[in-house]
C-alpha cells in the first residue's frame, strides 16, 4: 500500500515539475526553499531538545500562534522548529513567531526526504495543525518512537469523502496518531468513522478563539489608502480563493443599489493572485484601486489587497468579516472574526442545511486570454499552406476558413479573395498544445510530453488496479446510471448527445436528470442548476455546457457537482428522478453506470493517437472495451465511419456504432431578436468565433449552411468572454470586410451577460440528430430502464 502510494507520488511530481519549469515558479531564488523540501533541514536549526509544528500554510500558520506561546512558557528549554508548505506561510512564521521558533519548509512524503528530515530534527514530538495527514511521514515518526498529535483537527465535508475511498490507508495513517484535538463533534465523529481510536480523540474547540484582540478603531492610513468617511459602509472579503471573488462581486453589484455609498475590499488568500483578481473586477467595468499603488478613480469602487504582509493591520478597522453562508456568499472560516474575540464556528455546523438557489463557490478554470487584433493573433493567409488533406479536405487551424468538407454538394467554394484567415490567441497553453500535436517538428518538447505522457499512463494503470482491488469503491444509485463520454480531449458531441439520451429516456416513461461536474463554473459542491420550475443558475456558478441543457430540456432537472455520486442522490432524493445521464462520465469510476455511450469526433477520432499530453487521448484506446454504445458524429463520409469502426473494432466486437450529425436549425441575432432559417444563412458574410475543444469543426458546420465564412477567431475551450473580447472581435469583423458575427449557443451561455457589439452578432443554433442507429439506441436504453427495474 505504501509503496503504490509513493509511486504515485513520485509520478505525480515528475509530472509536476516541468510546469513549475515551464511557469519559472520556485526554481530561480528558491534554491533553500527546494534544499528543504527535500528534507535538508540541517543548517542553522536550534540546539536540543526540539519538538516540531506544522502548519501547512497562512491559516494554520496562524492558529498555532496561541499554541507556539503556550509551549514556550510551559517548557521555555524546548526548542520550536516549525514547517510550512506555502512561502505565505512561512512569512507568517517569520513574522509572527521568528523568536520563538525556527522555520524551515516541510519535506516531500517521499521516504528519502522525510528520512533526511527526521535525522536533521530529532523531534521529542510532532504536532500537526488541521489534519494533515502524510502516510511516510507519519510512518516514519511511528517507527522512530516519536508521539504524534493533531491540534485544531477539522474535516471538511469533501475531504471526509475523499478519505472514505480509501478508508483502508486512512485508517492505517490514524492508529499512528497518538491524539486528535479536533475542532468540534462533528470533526470529532468523521475522524473516529475513518478509523481513529475513539479513546484518543478529544473535542478542544477551535484555536483561532485564542487569538488576542487587536485594538479597535480605524486606522487613520487606511482610510487615507480608502479615501473613505468613517460612517460609510465597506465591506472586506478576506482571504479569498479563486472563484469566490466572482461570487463576491456578484453580491456587491446587488447590494450596491440598496446601500448608498456601499464600498468593496477584496483580500485573496494567495497575494500571487493579486493581478487576477484586478482583472476580474475591471472586466465586469468596476474600476480597482490597488493596495500596491495609488491607482485611480475614487468613491464606491471595489479595492483588492494586492501585495502580501500585513494582513492583521486590515482588522483595525472595526469590522468583523462576513462568514459564508448558502445564500451566495463565498465560504471561508477565516480567522479575521477570532481577531475580534469572535469565535469562528467550522462550516459544517454553520451551513448544515440544505443549500438553495446560490451554491458555495470556489474553484473555477474559467480564463481570460485576448486575442489582440492584428498582431496579438496568429494570422495565415489561405495560401500558406494546403487545405486539410485528413481525407475530408475540412478545414484546419491555419488554412483557410472558406472551403471545406462537409458542405452541401451545391454550395459554392468562395472566391480567393474572400478565403480569408484563421486567427488564434497567441500564448495559449491548451492551444499551443494542441500546435504541438498538430505538428511535433520541435523535438526538445515532444521528448518532454512523451515523458509526461509515460507517467500519466502508469498513474492510469495504478487506478485502474486499485478498483480493480477495491482500494477504491464505487457507489451505487437506487436508479439506473447512463453515462456519455469522451475518449478524448476536446469537442467530440457529448453536451447534444446528452440532450438526446434525456429526451429519449423521458419518451420511454422515465423522469431523468441530468448530472453535470460544471467545468469552468466558479463554485464547488452540489447545486441544483434546474429543476421543474426553471432554471436557478446562471453559467458562472454552474458552468456554461449545464445552463445550456437546462434551456434545451426545460422541466428537467439537472445537477452539478464533482463528486457525482453525491449529486445523483440529490437528484433522486430531491428532485424525484428515476433515471440519470451522467455528462462526461467515461472516465468517471466512482459511481456505477449502466449503460456506457462513447462518443467519438468523425473528424478527428484519435488525433495523433498518442496519450495526453503527447497528444489528445484521455485514455489508452483499450478503454474502447468498456463502451456499451459508441456514436460517431458528424463524419465527413462514410468511409471515415467505417474507419473508425475499424479500429473500435480491434478492441470491443460486440459495441454497436452510431452515426450522428449536426443538423442547422437557424440562427438569432441577439440584439434585435431576429430568427433566420437554416436557407437565409447562404451568402452572408461573417466573421466566426468560439470558445470550443474543435471550432474548426464550427466552421465547418456553418460552411455546410452556406455561410461565407470570414475568418474564424479561436479562443480556448470554455473561454469566459469580457468586454474587450467583443469590442476586438467587432472590431476585426469591419477590418475584414464581415457583415457581422456568428457564435456557438454554448459560446452565448459565456458572453451573454455583456454588452452587445457595435456589430450584429449571431448564435448558430443546431441539434445532434441520430443518423443511423436509433432504434438502437432506443433499444439500449428502454433494456437499462427494464434491468433496474427488475432488480428494485
Amino acid at each position: 500500500m505504501y509503496a503504490l502510494y509513493s509511486a504515485a507520488l513520485g509520478l505525480a511530481l515528475v509530472a509536476y515539475l516541468p510546469v513549475l519549469v515551464f511557469r519559472r515558479l520556485g526554481l530561480r531564488g528558491h534554491e533553500r526553499s527546494w534544499a528543504q523540501r527535500w528534507g535538508r533541514l540541517e543548517p542553522g536549526l536550534p540546539p536540543e531538545p526540539r519538538c516540531w509544528i506544522h502548519a501547512v500554510s497562512v491559516g494554520e500558520a496562524a492558529a498555532a500562534v496561541s499554541l507556539v506561546e503556550a509551549i514556550g512558557r510551559r517548557w521555555p528549554q524546548l526548542a520550536i522548529v516549525m514547517t510550512t508548505v506555502t512561502p505565505t506561510g512561512a512569512r507568517i512564521v517569520t513574522g509572527r513567531l521568528g523568536r520563538l521558533a525556527t522555520h524551515r519548509y516541510f519535506p516531500v512524503d517521499l521516504p528519502g526526504p522525510v528520512r533526511r528530515a527526521l535525522d536533521a530534527v530529532r523531534p521529542r514530538f510532532f504536532i500537526g495543525l488541521e489534519t494533515e495527514l502524510w502516510p511516510n511521514f507519519l510512518r516514519a515518526l511511528a517507527s522512530r518512537g516519536i508521539p504524534a498529535m493533531v491540534a485544531n483537527g477539522r474535516i471538511s465535508d469533501r475531504s471526509f469523502r475523499r478519505y472514505l475511498l480509501v478508508r483502508g490507508l486512512v485508517a492505517r495513517m490514524l492508529r499512528r496518531v497518538s491524539v486528535f484535538a479536533m475542532q468540534s463533534a462533528e470533526d470529532a465523529r468523521r475522524i473516529i468513522a475513518l478509523g481513529a481510536p475513539a479513546e484518543r480523540v478529544v473535542v478542544t474547540g477551535n484555536l483561532k478563539a485564542d487569538l488576542r484582540p487587536e485594538p479597535s478603531g480605524l486606522d487613520p492610513a487606511w482610510q487615507r489608502l480608502l479615501r473613505r468617511d468613517p460612517g460609510r459602509l465597506l465591506w472586506i472579503a478576506g482571504s479569498t480563493h479563486h472563484g469566490e471573488e466572482a461570487a463576491v462581486l456578484d453580491a456587491y453589484q446587488r447590494l450596491k443599489p440598496r446601500f448608498a455609498g456601499l464600498g468593496l475590499l477584496v483580500a485573496p488568500r494567495h497575494p500571487e493572485r493579486a493581478d487576477e483578481v484586478e482583472r476580474l473586477i475591471r472586466d465586469r467595468g468596476l474600476p480597482a484601486v490597488a493596495r500596491r499603488g495609488r491607482g485611480r478613480g475614487g468613491g464606491d469602487h471595489p479595492r483588492y489587497r494586492g501585495r502580501a504582509g500585513r494582513p492583521v493591520r486590515a482588522r483595525r478597522c472595526g469590522l468583523r468579516r462576513r462568514q459564508p453562508g448558502a445564500d451566495g456568499w463565498a465560504q471561508h472560516a477565516g480567522a479575521g472574526a477570532a481577531s475580534q474575540a469572535r469565535p469562528v464556528r467550522p462550516a459544517h455546523e454553520q451551513f448544515q442545511g440544505e443549500r438553495r438557489a446560490a451554491p458555495v463557490v470556489g474553484r473555477g478554470r474559467g480564463r481570460s486570454r485576448r486575442p489582440r487584433a492584428g498582431g496579438g493573433g496568429r494570422a495565415t493567409s489561405a495560401g500558406s499552406r494546403p487545405q486539410g488533406q485528413d481525407g475530408g479536405g475540412g478545414l484546419r487551424r491555419g488554412g483557410s476558413a472558406a472551403g471545406g468538407a462537409g458542405r452541401d454538394p451545391g454550395a459554392d467554394r468562395a472566391p480567393p479573395d474572400e478565403q480569408k484567415r484563421v486567427i488564434t490567441p497567441r500564448r495559449d497553453p491548451e492551444i499551443l498544445l494542441r500546435r504541438y500535436w498538430d505538428k511535433p517538428d520541435t523535438p526538445v518538447v515532444t521528448a518532454g510530453l512523451s515523458v509526461l505522457s509515460i507517467g500519466y499512463r502508469i498513474a492510469l494503470a495504478i487506478r485502474e488496479r486499485a478498483y480493480a482491488w477495491r482500494l477504491l469503491s464505487t457507489g451505487r444509485l437506487p436508479c439506473p446510471v447512463v453515462s456519455v463520454g469522451n475518449i478524448t480531449l476536446g469537442g467530440s458531441g457529448k453536451t447534444p448527445m446528452v440532450e438526446q439520451v434525456a429526451l429519449c429516456l423521458q419518451e420511454l416513461g422515465a423522469v431523468p436528470a441530468v448530472v453535470s461536474r460544471g467545468y469552468g463554473r466558479d463554485t464547488r459542491g452540489v447545486a441544483i442548476v434546474a429543476d421543474r420550475e426553471g432554471t436557478r443558475l446562471g453559467p458562472r456558478a454552474a458552468g456554461d455546457e449545464p445552463v445550456l441543457l437546462a434551456e434545451r430540456l426545460p422541466g428537467m432537472p439537472v445537477i452539478v457537482g464533482e463528486n457525482r455520486f453525491d449529486a445523483g442522490q440529490v437528484a433522486v432524493q430531491r428532485c424525484g428522478a428515476t433515471a440519470i445521464v451522467l455528462d462526461d462520465g467515461f472516465q468517471h469510476r466512482t459511481l456505477h453506470k449502466s449503460l456506457e455511450i462513447l462518443v467519438v469526433n468523425g473528424r478527428a477520432p484519435w488525433g495523433n493517437q498518442r496519450l495526453f499530453p503527447r497528444g489528445m487521448l484521455r485514455e489508452p484506446l483499450s478503454a474502447l472495451a468498456r463502451a456499451d454504445l459508441l456514436v460517431v458524429t458528424n463524419p465527413p463520409s462514410e468511409a471515415d465511419a467505417r474507419a473508425v469502426t475499424d479500429t473500435v473494432r480491434r478492441h470491443n466486437h460486440r459495441v454497436p456504432v452510431l452515426v450522428a450529425s449536426y443538423e442547422v436549425l437557424g440562427a438569432r441575432e441577439m440584439a434585435a431578436g431576429r430568427d433566420l432559417q437554416p436557407g437565409e444563412l447562404g451568402g452572408r458574410r461573417l466573421l466566426a468565433f468560439a470558445g470550443l475543444g474543435s471550432p474548426a469543426g464550427f466552421a465547418e458546420t456553418l460552411l455546410a449552411a452556406g455561410v461565407s465564412v470570414a475568418g474564424l477567431m479561436e479562443y480556448p475551450d470554455h473561454h469566459w468572454f469580457t468586454q474587450g473580447d467583443l469590442g476586438e472581435l467587432a472590431q476585426q469583423a469591419e477590418s475584414i470586410g464581415a457583415e457581422g458575427l456568428i457564435t456557438t449557443e454554448k459560446d452565448w451561455v459565456r458572453l451573454r451577460s455583456l454588452t452587445a457589439p457595435s456589430v450584429p452578432l449571431w448564435v448558430l443554433r443546431v441539434r445532434l440528430r441520430v443518423d443511423s442507429g436509433r432504434e438502437q439506441l432506443r433499444h439500449a436504453l428502454d433494456q437499462t430502464l427494464a434491468s433496474a427495474a427488475a432488480r428494485h
